[in-house]
């Protein structure tokens, strides 16, 4: 419920890609959460997702706010 909703569809179906697994797969992606305060954050989230027997067993990851990141390419886009 935190992931934008502009984002939503994106995130599940990267995460079914995922569990659908039939080798190690490792991937990344971008995507916007919305704080309680309303305030929205950018978020890098990076994934290994660990197979056996072509069924997803393990998903390792890590997610990083990368929010200062979009405001800056935004800025240099514009200029």
């Amino acid at each position: 419920s935190l992931i934008h909703p502009n984002d939503q569809e994106k995130v599940v179906s990267a995460l079914e890609d995922a569990h659908v697994c039939r080798r190690e797969t490792r991937q990344s992606m971008e995507f916007r959460v919305s704080q309680m305060n309303g305030q929205v954050r950018w978020v890098e989230m990076r994934w290994i997702c660990m197979c056996v027997d072509n069924q997803a067993t393990r998903l390792i990851g890590s997610s990083m706010d990368i929010t200062d990141k979009k405001k800056l390419e935004k800025e240099l886009t514009l200029s």
